[in-house]
């Protein structure tokens, strides 16, 4: 899996399909999970991680997605989006 710091290519040229899971570790503990999944095959999975160090829970991930160009044509067969790396809060 791309737990290396090599990682992985998206296809080109397509949609992509990506999900992302995330389970919160105990506070204090080495029990978190990460993995992502590019069209429903695990591409990375990351296990013992320390999302939190106190009894905290999330309550809202934010990105912002939007298409790139100055012609953008929701019909296009290809598209380039830009996205903002996940914003968690906790509370």
């Amino acid at each position: 899996l791309g737990n290396d710091k090599k990682g992985f290519a998206f296809p080109r040229g397509r949609w992509v399909e990506l999900q992302q899971e995330v389970v919160l570790n105990g506070p204090k503990q080495k029990n978190g999970i990460m993995r992502v999944w590019v069209d429903g095959n695990l591409r990375f999975e990351k296990t013992n991680v320390v999302f939190r160090e106190v009894d905290a829970r999330i309550t809202g991930v934010l990105a912002e997605v939007v298409p790139m160009g100055r012609d953008v044509d929701p019909k296009a067969k290809a598209q380039k989006l830009w996205m903002t790396p996940f914003e968690l809060r906790w509370n």
